[in-house]
């Protein structure tokens, strides 16, 4: 004789503000009431436009109701918000000829006394860029070879792809699941021969809530624009 169930109304109530902007959302994926029957399991998917939630979702915070009852009992896991003590920098340096050497020593200096202040939890990964971008090494916290890196960049080239190089540094934030996450640009603010625009970066790392920093040896109309 088949056992038949019939599908529970589920709703979800989260007890904390998620920080999140008007167009986040908290959306029930899936719900599977046979596998383990009286077990039921239910994927929910929380998203935001921004910045991801600033605590870990528990049991604490999140309330279950089945057809209108409360649910005594519930289990949290495999939640991607315990992944948020991890600090993710992204830093794009100007190797172009259009900066000197001294702006280049100092840009250098910048970048070891940001490693020396990062504390074990930050992973950073470092490209250059002049005609075209480079990435000298992926997310590290490695800081000893990632300065012995830094420190063989050398000027050269005759572009300067500073919004391939930003855009290229939220692509790669993009993929880390962690709330603290930015890059941080060495620049003199030119940009020659990008692929993308300035509004295209902008628009870039709004809808992936990746803030932008900038170092910049001058005023520039260009950093400006992303500020």
């Amino acid at each position: 004789m088949k056992k038949s169930f019939s599908y529970p109304l589920i709703l979800i109530f989260l007890g904390l503000s998620l920080g999140m902007r008007a167009d986040g959302s908290v959306k029930i994926g899936s719900v599977d009431s046979t596998g383990n029957f009286p077990e039921v399991t239910v994927k929910v998917n929380i998203t935001a436009e921004g910045a991801l939630p600033k605590y870990k979702l528990n049991e604490e915070n999140i309330s279950v109701y089945e057809n209108g009852y409360k649910v005594n009992y519930i289990k949290v896991a495999g939640h991607e918000t315990e992944k948020s003590d991890v600090i993710y920098f992204v830093m794009s340096v100007d190797s172009s000829k259009s900066i000197s050497e001294n702006y280049l020593r100092e840009v250098k200096k910048s970048i070891a006394e940001i490693l020396t202040n990062i504390g074990s939890n930050g992973k950073i990964a470092v490209f250059r860029f002049n005609d075209k971008v480079v990435l000298l090494n992926d997310f590290s916290s490695d800081k000893k070879s990632i300065l012995e890196k830094v420190e063989k960049i050398e000027r050269e080239g005759t572009k300067t792809v500073l919004y391939d190089s930003i855009y290229d540094s939220i692509s790669l934030l993009k993929s880390t699941a962690a709330e603290g996450r930015s890059v941080i640009v060495f620049t003199d603010g030119k940009d020659e021969g990008s692929s993308v625009t300035a509004d295209d970066v902008i628009n870039f790392a709004k809808s992936n809530g990746i803030p932008l920093h900038f170092m910049c040896m001058n005023s520039s109309l260009n950093v400006s624009k992303m500020q």
